[in-house]
């Protein structure tokens, strides 16, 4: 612990990165603002590529995410990354973008984004986020109005 008694994030994780020799880099979970922003850019480009595929295909069955030729699916994911990948990297270390991706492989970055998604958006984020959700549709239905059964008349 520092002098002034800082805290570290106990979700503060470690990746390690390097092409000829091993580093290792303080992985930060996002803020709930960062997660929106995001969250936002990538519907943002999903929905342009669903767009783009819709126009392409005009006439035609649209092709679903799985019928994709690799070639679609991998210009898609090559685009998401380097038109985020800077933003990535600044939010998640305290490393300089060019800096980070210089000394990462293809595999060490992914492994990277695959941490980035397992604190942010799995594991135990999402299992509390789902108890929270079940509590509070709990609490609904406990305060909504029970509705009175109907006594049959007898014909």
């Amino acid at each position: 612990m520092s002098g002034n008694n800082e805290k570290i994030n106990p979700a503060v994780k470690t990746t390690t990165i390097g092409v000829r020799v091993l580093r290792d880099v303080q992985v930060f979970p996002l803020s709930i603002s960062e997660q929106v922003k995001l969250g936002e850019t990538v519907t943002e480009l999903i929905t342009g590529f669903v767009e783009g595929l819709i126009k392409n295909n005009e006439g035609k069955d649209l092709k679903t995410l799985a019928q994709l030729e690799n070639v679609e699916l991998v210009e898609f994911i090559l685009k998401l990354i380097k038109d985020n990948v800077n933003k990535i990297v600044e939010i998640t270390t305290d490393e300089k973008p060019d800096d980070f991706l210089s000394d990462c492989t293809n595999e060490q970055f992914t492994d990277f984004a695959l941490l980035i998604f397992e604190m942010n958006y799995s594991g135990e984020t999402r299992k509390k986020f789902v108890g929270l959700v079940q509590k509070v549709a709990g609490t609904l239905n406990e305060q909504a109005p029970k509705k009175k059964k109907k006594a049959k008349v007898k014909k």
